[in-house]
């Protein structure tokens, strides 16, 4: 005997998997920490024995450093820039709390999250996810501990994932 499920539940679960994402009584704001990028400086002509800049115009490059003032890149043509993007996701820290999944191993001090598939290819390539603590209080940076994988009805989604602190 066979029995089928009206599309509406399918929907309404959706509907409520999205709404956990987005309400911040369920969900917290996590930002996503991408390898630096490196961005050419044109602005100053460098005084390589001072370290400082000269009040002289470069060329094809805005207003010039006041004279004497410090060259934040160190003599290098070019300076590294971080990027960041902030998601929402779903964050637990104790495993207690942690939505039960198939025998899999979890690190230990690992934080589960549950985020939006639409997410998944952001959080694969950031370098590190910044997450405010329940725990401490405090701003930890964590990387992934293994693969994504899809949860929830059809699996399309939402991921879970196991971070650990860096």
């Amino acid at each position: 005997m066979s029995f089928s499920l009206p599309t509406q539940i399918f929907d309404k679960w959706r509907e409520i998997a999205a709404y956990l994402l987005t309400d911040s009584n369920f969900s917290r704001e996590a930002t996503l920490i991408f390898p630096p990028k490196h961005v050419a400086v044109t602005s100053s002509a460098g005084n390589n024995l001072a370290g400082q800049t000269q009040n002289v115009f470069a060329h094809g490059g805005p207003a010039p450093f006041s004279f004497g003032e410090q060259d934040d890149t160190g003599g290098r043509q070019y300076k590294e820039e971080e990027t960041t993007r902030t998601i929402r996701l779903r964050v637990y820290f104790e495993k207690k709390n942690f939505i039960k999944t198939t025998n899999i191993v979890i690190p230990a001090n690992a934080v589960q999250i549950i985020g939006a598939m639409t997410d998944l290819p952001l959080l694969k390539a950031a370098s590190a996810i910044r997450l405010l603590s329940d725990i401490t209080g405090l701003n930890i940076n964590c990387v992934l501990a293994g693969d994504p994988f899809p949860y929830g009805f059809g699996r399309t989604q939402n991921f879970i994932a196991y971070l650990v602190e860096a």
